[in-house]
């Protein structure tokens, strides 16, 4: 098992609504889970994805019922998703290029959970314990 793939690092309790869910749904799932954002599936394949930015800046911000608006039409479409198997550094690179937050983790295709830059950032944290650790035997020989 390899340290830095993304399976290991990945959320696998992914919240899931599909497109015609509303946006308070979407808000509500978000609340009740501490989470940031909500996977669309079709068929356990993501299509798309909601995010408290995309509530907040296309639904909030130009006044349109959330009771009333479908996830479809405000979600991100086109996602970029990443394969089980990648590496971190792979993820993370992938997210600045397209300046992105939050990726699906896929495996042929069907979504097997989420890899975020929080997560990322824990990956980080384990690596500097593992450099901290490496140091202290170091300055010990």
């Amino acid at each position: 098992m390899q340290v830095f793939k993304v399976e290991q690092w990945m959320n696998k309790d992914i919240k899931t609504l599909n497109g015609n869910n509303s946006c308070v749904e979407a808000a509500e799932l978000m609340r009740n889970h501490n989470i940031g954002c909500v996977l669309i599936v079709e068929n356990d394949n993501p299509v798309g994805i909601i995010s408290e930015r995309d509530l907040i800046r296309k639904v909030l911000a130009t006044r349109i019922n959330p009771e009333q608006t479908l996830i479809e039409s405000v979600m991100s479409r086109n996602i970029i998703s990443v394969d089980i198997n990648a590496e971190i550094k792979e993820v993370s690179r992938s997210m600045v290029a397209h300046g992105i937050k939050k990726m699906p983790v896929v495996e042929n295709g069907k979504l097997k959970g989420i890899i975020t830059t929080t997560d990322i950032v824990r990956v980080l944290s384990q690596f500097n314990k593992l450099y901290d650790a490496k140091e202290i035997i170091e300055l010990g020989a």
